[in-house]
């Protein structure tokens, strides 16, 4: 899913400027709020069968290891929302401010926001024992990460 939702950001971002461009990115967004609405759907429907047989089998470690295992996937779909509502806000943005002069700077803002993001993940993942490609030091420096 996060190659789809990749794959439809960079077409989006290849789609040249102007009034077409931003209808680009809102059908592409469209579609990837529609895949995580679906994401979330099947991992919480999981979730809850997996817990009704540790409830039908009064397994308290049972709880805990559906809790240990979703972990990941928590801390997935979060980043992946965060990056979504961001990606979606600077749609917006272009929308409302046209050409002004503003919209640069809103616009960096926001895909600084993106960045923090991506690097909050990253602790997230740390903590899981999972690891994110590093970003340039350049980058890390822009939005004020270690």
């Amino acid at each position: 899913m996060a190659l789809v939702i990749f794959g439809l950001t960079l077409a989006a971002w290849c789609s040249g400027c102007g009034a077409s461009a931003l209808r680009s990115h809102a059908v592409a967004a469209h579609v990837a709020g529609v895949l995580l609405d679906g994401a979330h759907d099947s991992a919480t429907t999981y979730v809850e069968h997996e817990l009704d047989a540790c409830v039908t089998a009064l397994d308290d470690a049972c709880v805990d290891r559906v809790v240990q295992r979703m972990a990941p996937v928590s801390v997935a779909m979060s980043a992946a929302e965060a990056l979504w509502s961001t990606w979606v806000s600077m749609i917006e943005v272009a929308h409302l401010s046209g050409s002004s002069d503003g919209l640069l700077g809103a616009l960096v803002s926001m895909a600084a926001r993106a960045l923090r993001s991506y690097v909050e993940l990253g602790v997230a993942l740390e903590g899981l024992g999972l690891h994110l490609p590093e970003l340039p030091p350049l980058v890390l420096a822009y939005v004020g990460a270690p």
